[in-house]
């Protein structure tokens, strides 16, 4: 069939306009991530930490074909043997799904090479048995051309008694690989699979919901989830209801990625007396079912009591843009408070309850300025915060059980010099700067406080 090997899917960009090509009168730049044999500097992971600075000048990101083929290492891709597993010689498919969702955060769409042309064999005709959505998909001897490599495939299958396709080739030849025939239905079932699974679960772009809640009589909550059909219309496809004994609302709505490759539902509820407290409840949609279920890692009264919180903004969110939905959590044993009420600031640990490690993130929460400051893990639970001498906007952490000084942050005003600090970002107009004390070393070699800023508004 013929070759083509250009931008099959948009990761961050689902416009009519795009999915149907380029627009009239588009102007955008866009930048090629790889060269042949970029093995190393075409890593997912080097390509996600240039997000920021890729943002500032490009709207594009071309990146190589990213699905696993049947050498292990430094291969390009361009020799495809399994469609749905996306672990290459550029890193993982989680490594894969945060590039993208990384370059998404910093308004950049990524497009790949979906090779589709022709496809890798171990032997002369055995295609990989894969299964996406329940569903098993596997490319039979009668998928491939019946001119593949000019005759010699068909001279193969006539002495092992094999049968190949009835159609020609109707482009190059692509000699070593098997030419695939797209007008064998299961070519083309496979290929619309693959389409699929590219579009709206590596990128989850490609599918529109529409999540609506509504108040029920008891006071509870009803969650509807709503889908596009292929006629443009939307359809229920899951109802579920949260009783009024925990929940009196809804505050927010996440949908996002897991860490075993489903796809959550993470709602943030007014709970409590006043109804001002958050608490989380995380679901999952069960297609089998075909309903909303809770997810099977915890429970929903164990995380219902683990996410209860006494901050009114402080909803979930894909906090370090991985496309995972980060539920955060406020555990007394997490740190000390000791300053004055002036400042409203707590420890936060953030959560990922479909991970068997679900701890993600510890650090301060600082409602006032509505940002979150990312500290190392390893100091968690032997801190104390406490107001510092550096002036009315500064705080100091000191370790529990020496009350030695580790690390002081303050806010000054943007014109303020940042000798001798760290500058943490921008918040509200002012700096954010913070110091480590001279005698402190931080063993997790991946911290890095410059980067340690989140704003949360």
């Amino acid at each position: 069939m013929k070759k083509i090997l250009t931008a099959a899917f948009c990761a961050a960009m689902a416009s009519p306009a795009l999915a149907q090509g380029w627009p009239t009168g588009y102007e955008s730049v866009m930048l090629q991530g790889f060269y042949w044999d970029s093995y190393s500097d075409s890593q997912w992971k080097n390509l996600e930490k240039q997000a920021p600075e890729l943002g500032s000048y490009f709207s594009l990101l071309w990146v190589p074909q990213s699905g696993k083929c049947l050498e292990e290492h430094n291969v390009m891709g361009y020799t495809p043997y399994y469609y749905f597993d996306q672990n290459s010689s550029f890193g993982s498919e989680a490594e894969l799904r945060s590039m993208i969702g990384a370059m998404r955060q910093n308004g950049v769409g990524v497009l790949a090479d979906v090779v589709i042309n022709h496809h890798n064999t171990s032997g002369w005709f055995s295609f990989p048995k894969e299964e996406y959505r329940g569903t098993t998909y596997q490319l039979q001897s009668s998928d491939i051309t019946a001119d593949d490599d000019q005759g010699k495939t068909a001279a193969e299958a006539q002495r092992q008694g094999i049968s190949l396709g009835s159609h020609k080739d109707e482009g190059e030849d692509w000699d070593g690989m098997r030419d695939l025939d797209h007008q064998s239905p299961n070519v083309q079932r496979v290929i619309k699979a693959y389409e699929q699974y590219l579009v709206e679960d590596i990128t989850g772009g490609g599918s529109q919901d529409l999540i609506l809640m509504s108040t029920l009589e008891d006071g509870g909550v009803q969650i509807e989830l709503l889908t596009v059909d292929r006629d443009g219309m939307f359809q229920q496809v899951a109802v579920m209801g949260l009783s009024a004994d925990k929940f009196s609302g809804c505050a927010a709505v996440a949908a996002g990625l897991g860490a075993d490759g489903k796809r959550y539902l993470v709602l943030d509820g007014w709970t409590g007396l006043s109804g001002n407290n958050l608490a989380t409840v995380l679901l999952y949609f069960d297609e089998e079912s075909q309903q909303m279920l809770p997810a099977e890692q915890i429970s929903t009264s164990e995380l219902y009591n683990a996410s209860l919180r006494n901050v009114s903004t402080l909803v979930s969110r894909d906090l370090d843009g991985d496309g995972i939905v980060e539920i955060p959590t406020q555990p007394d044993e997490a740190g000390l408070l000791n300053m004055s009420q002036s400042r409203r600031m707590d420890f936060i640990v953030w959560m990922d309850y479909t991970s068997p490690e679900p701890e993600k993130s510890f650090g301060l929460l600082d409602e006032e300025s509505s940002c979150y400051i990312e500290l190392p893990a390893e100091w968690e639970g032997n801190l104390m915060l406490t107001d510092s001498a550096e002036g009315e906007e500064a705080v100091e952490l000191r370790t529990v059980d020496e009350g030695k000084l580790v690390l002081t942050m303050r806010l000054v005003p943007s014109s303020e010099s940042a000798a001798g600090w760290t500058r943490l970002g921008v918040v509200a107009s002012r700096q954010m700067q913070a110091k480590l004390a001279p005698d402190v070393e931080i063993r997790d070699k991946n911290y890095r406080l410059s980067k340690a800023l989140y704003l949360l508004n």
